[in-house]
């Protein structure tokens, strides 16, 4: 009897064993399929981290690398751009340069213009002077001689009736002073008051 009940007890505990068993080997059998979704999950989790983290190097050094190609393209257009400024303030520089030396030769061009029609102004003017003068001589020496003329033709009766009178004066006095005839001399009065170059030669009566 007692070996039965041990018997039972036994059969009894096998079975609690094998249940307790079973249950055990599911429980960890689902705790080992939890632990496996938590490891996935994990690797998922850390593999995105990683990913990510991956990304945000990637893009941090595609940005330095951008930015180093940017710096360099901005250092390599600043000394493209040294020579060309260099080039254009010497280019600025020569033409200022050429500019002032044009309009220096423009103004001294210009000088030299109004220099040369100053001078032929007055030359011009100095020649005008000349004439001027010439014609306003020629015009006194011709008012002078056509005055004289006029004089000379108003006077000319006046003064043939005076050489007439003065002739026969000369011919009274001539025939009346002595003189001797037999030489042939001849008496001679110069008469200042009619002309100075005026030589009247009066035959001596005797």
């Amino acid at each position: 009897m007692i070996f039965r009940v041990n018997l039972l007890f036994s059969c009894f505990c096998f079975v609690l064993f094998v249940f307790d068993f079973s249950n055990a080997s599911k429980y960890d059998q689902g705790s080992l399929n939890i632990a496996k979704r938590l490891w996935r999950d994990w690797e998922r989790e850390a593999n995105a981290k990683d990913m990510e983290r991956k990304e945000v190097k990637a893009d941090a050094e595609g940005n330095a690398q951008m930015e180093r190609e940017r710096r360099l393209w901005r250092d390599w257009e600043a000394s493209q751009a040294k020579p060309l400024e260099r080039r254009a303030w010497v280019e600025a520089v020569e033409a200022s340069d050429q500019n002032e030396r044009e309009k220096r030769l423009w103004r001294d061009w210009e000088g030299n213009q109004a220099n040369d029609l100053e001078r032929r102004a007055m030359e011009g003017l100095m020649e005008a002077n000349e004439e001027n003068q010439r014609a306003k001589r020629l015009w006194r020496n011709w008012e002078a001689n056509h005055e004289y003329e006029i004089e000379r033709k108003r006077d000319l009766p006046e003064l043939k009736r005076r050489k007439r009178l003065w002739r026969n004066e000369d011919q009274e006095v001539a025939c009346t002073t002595k003189c001797s005839c037999s030489d042939n001399e001849i008496f001679s009065k110069v008469d200042h008051e009619l002309t100075t170059s005026e030589t009247k030669r009066v035959p001596c009566c005797c």
